[in-house]
């Protein structure tokens, strides 16, 4: 039997699937940049020519600070924003992994079951990275599963006669 939901569950997988590729491509080009900026820091030609510039060493003196805490103070941070990057690309494919299920299952509602899951799984991994266009796409996905689920199904149409 057709979904009657099949339309309305495949157009918020499309969109889900969409918003899942580019948060995906966006958390990979915001690690790839991070990691080569912290690469950068460890060449030591980007040390000396940082001591060159007055600025720059005024600005560390009055903070009490010299140039190699700086550099670890940022490598640290920059470290850490890679780290960021890994997480939103990891909840990302939770994501994308919910709209694809929901795109190859529509028309079946019993094979739904795992689509409604990751779903639920992805709203909250998209409220993890604060994605809440993708979190609000999930959270309709799964109440239009829901809804196509508890439609009752006749697999034996025949009722036998007593």
């Amino acid at each position: 039997m057709r979904n009657p939901h099949a339309g309305t569950i495949r157009g918020l997988s499309i969109a889900t699937l969409i918003i899942s590729i580019l948060a995906l491509l966006g958390g990979l080009g915001f690690f790839a940049l991070l990691s080569l900026s912290s690469m950068g820091l460890s060449d030591p030609s980007v040390a000396a020519q940082l001591e060159t510039d007055p600025s720059t060493m005024a600005a560390l003196e009055s903070s009490g600070m010299d140039m190699d805490d700086a550099l670890q103070i940022t490598s640290i941070v920059l470290m850490l924003g890679s780290g960021i990057g890994v997480v939103v690309m990891i909840c990302a494919i939770v994501a994308l992994v919910a709209a694809i299920l929901g795109m190859r299952n529509c028309d079946d509602p019993a094979k739904l079951k795992g689509a409604f899951g990751w779903s639920i799984a992805g709203a909250v991994a998209s409220l993890l990275y604060l994605n809440l266009i993708s979190m609000g796409l999930l959270i309709g996905l799964a109440v239009t599963i829901r809804k196509a689920r508890s439609i009752p199904t006749f697999q034996n149409p025949t009722v036998p006669v007593s």
